[in-house]
């Protein structure tokens, strides 16, 4: 009895025994499995990264390299050029006798006093509103410092005389194509209120007062 006992014992050991190592085997093989399959979805994923394209931004072009990429410093050499023309200023120079200013493109001529030379300068500048061209004369004395003096302002001839009224411009004269007319400065700049150019604001005034009424009497028309 004792003998069928053990024997029985001892299959059920046995049969243990088999159906751990099955169990075992059966996980072993499962684990293997799911690493392989693991390992299959990491390659699949490594070889869908190399295979599919990716559209990656293209790289920027660097300052500079494009052959019709427009500089910061480019400018309009004809512009340039015309603006030069425009703000070309004449000084007019020392001398004992009177300076006879002729301007032959719009037809006119102004005779300056011959004190007036070393003290002005004579520039022309197309931005004055409604003016076809303005002849701007600043007082340049010594050529220590500018301040405009008085201009003198070409309109078209069409505008007519009654135009300038509720104007800073006067009326000087007119041809067959333009109106002819001068404003006067209204105020003394910075640099004429300081105490060491006194001298210079009292000479500016006298020659706005008193002497330019005259060289006005001198401009003609051609």
């Amino acid at each position: 009895m004792n003998r069928l006992v053990l024997l029985g014992l001892a299959g059920i050991i046995i049969l243990s025994a088999c159906v751990n190592t099955e169990t075992n085997d059966a996980v072993d093989e499962n684990e293997e499995t799911e690493a392989g399959q693991e390992e299959d979805v990491i390659v699949e994923e490594f070889e869908d990264e190399e295979d599919t394209p990716v559209n990656e931004p293209e790289p920027a072009e660097e300052e500079g390299d494009g052959e019709n990429e427009p500089s910061e410093t480019d400018s309009n050499p004809e512009e340039d050029i015309v603006s030069d023309e425009e703000q070309e200023t004449l000084h007019v120079p020392q001398g004992s006798e009177p300076y006879l200013y002729e301007n032959d493109e719009f037809g006119f001529s102004i005779e300056f006093p011959a004190a007036w030379r070393g003290l002005i300068s004579i520039q022309q500048s197309d931005d004055a509103p409604d003016a076809v061209r303005s002849f701007i004369i600043n007082y340049t004395p010594d050529n220590q410092f500018s301040h405009f003096f008085f201009s003198i302002d070409v309109l078209p001839g069409e505008y007519g005389e009654e135009y300038l009224e509720d104007t800073p411009w006067v009326y000087i004269a007119s041809s067959e194509e333009y109106i002819f007319s001068y404003n006067i400065a209204s105020e003394p700049s910075d640099d004429l209120l300081e105490p060491e150019n006194e001298d210079k604001l009292i000479q500016l005034q006298t020659m706005i007062n008193e002497e330019l009424p005259h060289v006005i009497e001198t401009f003609e028309v051609k």
